[in-house]
């Protein structure tokens, strides 16, 4: 992938969710300073802070809409059991 420049006007919200998203499912406690390295890392561009934040917290909302929409599918036996489900509720606890 190549880098993205400073200005660059496509590197929006929504890009860099679904850039972060597997990371932010795989650790929902994911800290945003490591969002912010991630970023860089990635795209060669430093993000802000609260710019790093909202990325996070709508890779969170993303999330918890796939599982809701998943385990509405699911038996109620299984639900309890889903692997990503119990990574969420480790966070809300």
């Amino acid at each position: 992938m190549g880098s993205i420049s400073q200005n660059h006007a496509k590197l929006d919200l929504d890009t860099i969710t679904d850039a972060i998203r597997p990371l932010v499912e795989a650790d929902p406690s994911m800290k945003v300073k490591s969002i912010i390295a991630k970023v860089q890392s990635r795209f060669n561009y430093t993000v802000s802070y609260r710019k790093a934040w909202l990325v996070k917290q709508k890779a969170v909302a993303k999330i918890f809409v796939w599982l809701k929409t998943i385990t509405a599918k699911m038996p109620r036996s299984r639900v309890q059991n889903y692997y990503p489900l119990q990574n969420f509720t480790k966070l809300a606890t």
